[in-house]
């Protein structure tokens, strides 16, 4: 028997090929399927990821497995979530920059050779 895991990431996972196949429908050329659907498809296969992968609790796994459609549920939150992709980016430039400060602190790693 599978389980709850197996079963939810194998429902997402059918909810992505459907996503894919209505790309393929809709779009004249892979450039413009790239151009419009790119970010939602990766934010989608992160979700799937974090499903298989992750450490998701079983409840909301079973919460996520008796919507209809979990996959299109995530990522209509995460378009409403109050943070936004360029903020975890700035966090990450940030936490490896003082990463990197402390490997080389007491080092000068900036030197101006425009005199």
């Amino acid at each position: 028997m599978n389980s709850l895991k197996e079963k939810l990431a194998e429902r997402m996972k059918s909810e992505m090929r459907a996503f894919v196949a209505s790309l393929d429908a809709s779009a004249s050329n892979l450039s413009e399927i790239l151009d419009d659907f790119a970010y939602e498809y990766t934010i989608k296969a992160e979700f799937i990821s974090e499903i298989e992968n992750g450490s998701v609790s079983n409840e909301t796994m079973s919460a996520l497995y008796k919507d209809k459609k979990p996959l299109n549920t995530l990522y209509d939150e995460w378009l409403n979530n109050e943070f936004t992709m360029i903020d975890m980016i700035n966090d990450t430039i940030t936490d490896c920059g003082d990463k990197l400060l402390q490997q080389n602190k007491g080092k000068n790693l900036w030197r101006n050779d425009a005199r």
